[in-house]
């Protein structure tokens, strides 16, 4: 998961951003479609934060049993 957003999802998340905020300065879109937009963005990099808190815990356990 963690690869999937480093090499993907993160850029996407960005792309999301860019292309909404472009879209509302123009007028195509409303606030309300923006604010889903960037909910969904958020959303991304969200999960992004919790896989990599994920696995720092597995690697901080790890080391914790190791180090025994």
């Amino acid at each position: 998961m963690l690869t999937f957003y480093e090499q993907s999802g993160l850029r996407q998340a960005q792309d999301i951003i860019s292309a909404a905020t472009l879209a509302y300065r123009s007028g195509e879109i409303s606030f309300a479609e923006l604010s889903q937009f960037m909910t969904q963005a958020i959303t991304i990099r969200q999960n992004y934060l919790d896989a990599l808190n994920g696995y720092n815990q597995a690697v901080i356990q790890y080391n914790y049993y190791n180090n025994l």
